[in-house]
């Protein structure tokens, strides 16, 4: 199919230069199947791996994916006060036990992580993994850290988060030869078939994203502050560092009134929101992202809405009814896709 190679070829280009890479690889299904790539093209089965613990946010496959291939395990330290890795610690840890690879699979990431300062402690031995799949849409905008930049021989991330595409995942690589590798394993073991209809679609927003990313990263970190900033004012407990919610897309909320957090995400669906539940430090908290709300169109005045509707979904004294006809009609207004082809008029 030489047309596909062809836009295949294009959007290459367009990831490298986005993500600051040398290669790009779309060859992967999903973020774990990306993260099962990695591992089993990097490291070897006695090799030990390092990675968030899901206590904090670390991604609840990656350790089984890693002790089910032979390899060793151990949690990256985490500082809760910083939002960060416990430099310190790590630095003694890995005069201890020589890691390597480590991977940064956050999937609850308020705030960058110091991966340049962790490229200082480890040495240029170890591999370093970011995994960027709720993030990969503010990375190419510019508008969060560069893992790649900042010492990651591995950028990758799935492919339908702050990233607006299909449900597929890309490798983007700092180096040629680990694009090699990476590119053997996938041929050799890991994969036999692209889904080919879910790559073109992948390559599809990689252009929009060309045209649009600065734009609409801002955006979403805007929307993301203002909705926290709003929920805050209405009785939310946000769950923040110092002065500030966030500086990406996403909010935590750990506590409303007397209402659980899983009640209230039960709640909060049946008024036709989409968030989820989860537990972060051992504490049950929303988790919110405002990545499809900011492509729609919506910007702070909409979040100052919606943080009035999240209080009034949970206080239970307006009419369920009155409360979906504001949702109904909001969604009405913002029907469109923005940051996108789709802005454009064809002749």
């Amino acid at each position: 199919m030489p047309g596909v190679f062809e836009f295949e070829n294009y959007a290459k280009i367009i990831a490298k230069k986005l993500f600051h890479g040398k290669t790009a690889e779309f060859r992967p299904l999903s973020g774990i199947h990306a993260t099962l790539a990695s591992i089993m093209s990097l490291t070897e089965p006695g090799d030990l791996m390092m990675s968030l613990p899901p206590a904090i946010g670390g991604h609840f496959a990656t350790r089984p994916i890693v002790e089910k291939s032979g390899r060793r395990w151990k949690p990256l330290p985490w500082d809760h006060h910083r939002f960060d890795l416990d430099l310190d610690r790590l630095a003694k840890e890995i005069k201890i036990n020589r890691p390597h690879a480590i991977i940064f699979d956050h999937g609850m990431p308020l705030f960058p992580l110091s991966v340049s300062e962790v490229r200082k402690i480890i040495g240029d031995e170890c591999r370093l993994i970011y995994d960027a799949s709720h993030t990969l849409g503010l990375i190419g905008g510019g508008a969060f850290q560069n893992p790649i930049k900042e010492g990651c021989e591995i950028l990758q991330g799935n492919t339908h988060k702050t990233f607006p595409g299909p449900q597929k995942a890309l490798i983007v690589t700092g180096d040629f030869e680990t694009g090699r590798i990476i590119q053997d394993g996938l041929s050799q073991a890991i994969v036999s078939s692209q889904h080919t209809h879910h790559s073109l679609a992948s390559y599809c927003t990689l252009f929009e994203m060309q045209a649009f990313s600065f734009s609409y990263a801002r955006q979403i970190q805007a929307n993301a502050q203002a909705l926290a900033q709003a929920l805050s004012e209405e009785g939310f407990r946000v769950i923040s560092r110092g002065n500030e919610f966030t500086q990406s897309h996403m909010i935590l909320v750990d506590q409303w009134r007397k209402t659980s957090m899983e009640d209230a995400c039960h709640l909060l669906h049946k008024a036709g929101f989409s968030l989820n539940a989860r537990t972060y430090e051992e504490v049950p908290v929303l988790r919110i992202g405002v990545q499809e709300m900011t492509r729609r169109g919506m910007g702070e005045k909409e979040m100052r809405t919606i943080g009035c509707i999240f209080r009034w979904v949970l206080e239970g004294t307006m009419s369920p009814l009155l409360i979906q006809k504001y949702i109904t009609d909001l969604n009405l207004n913002f029907s469109d896709v923005k940051y996108s082809f789709d802005d454009y008029k064809l002749l």
